[in-house]
C-alpha cells in the first residue's frame, strides 16, 4: 500500500470518497443557483447562502461566497470596497464577509480550528497583519528624578578619580 503524501497536493487524495462526493454535490448545489442580478437578489442569495450552509453542515467560506453569487473571488473584494457596485451591495458583501470571519473566529476560540490555520486564515481573508510597534510613553508626568543632577556630576567625576584597575597578571 502507498503511503500518503504529505505534500499539499497529495492531501487532497486522502479526503475519503464519500465525502469527496459530499462536498462536490454542496458545490454543485451553490453553483446552480446561478447569478444573482439586482441588490435584493444578492440579498436574498446571501441568505440563501448561509441557511445552505447551517442546514447542511457546510462550512461558510470566501470561496464559496464567491460561487454561490456566481462571481470571482476579486469580484467580491472589489463589491467589498465598493468597486463597480451600488453602496447597498458593498454593505451586503461587507456583512457576509464579516460573518464568514466571525464563524472563522469563533472556530478557532472554541478549539476547533487549529491556530496556524486560524491565522493563515485572518491574514488572508480577513486582513489581519502582523504589526509591531515601539512607541515612547509619557505616562509617567509625575516622575521626580531621585538624584539630583549636580549629585549625578559629583558621581562623574568622582568615578574619574578612580585608580585604574589594578594588573592581575
Amino acid at each position: 500500500m502507498k503511503k500518503p503524501s504529505n505534500l499539499p497536493p497529495g492531501q487532497l487524495e486522502s479526503i475519503p470518497g464519500e465525502a469527496a462526493k459530499e462536498i462536490i454535490t454542496n458545490l454543485r448545489q451553490l453553483y446552480d443557483m446561478g447569478k444573482p442580478q439586482t441588490d435584493q437578489e444578492v440579498a436574498d442569495r446571501l441568505d440563501q447562502y448561509f441557511i445552505f450552509c447551517q442546514e447542511h453542515s457546510f462550512r461558510p467560506g470566501i470561496e464559496t461566497l464567491s460561487l454561490a453569487l456566481h462571481i470571482s473571488r476579486q469580484t467580491l473584494f472589489n463589491w467589498s470596497k465598493g468597486i463597480k457596485c451600488s453602496s447597498q451591495r458593498q454593505q451586503l458583501i461587507e456583512a457576509a464577509k464579516g460573518f464568514v470571519a466571525g464563524f472563522i473566529e469563533q472556530a478557532a476560540l472554541s478549539g476547533r480550528l487549529n491556530p496556524a490555520t486560524f491565522i493563515f486564515l485572518a491574514k488572508n481573508w480577513m486582513a489581519y497583519k502582523d504589526n509591531y510597534s515601539l512607541e515612547a510613553s509619557n505616562d509617567n508626568t509625575d516622575y521626580t528624578p531621585s538624584i539630583s543632577t549636580e549629585e549625578i556630576l559629583r558621581l562623574r567625576q568622582e568615578r574619574r578619580a578612580l585608580p585604574e584597575k589594578p594588573d592581575l597578571e
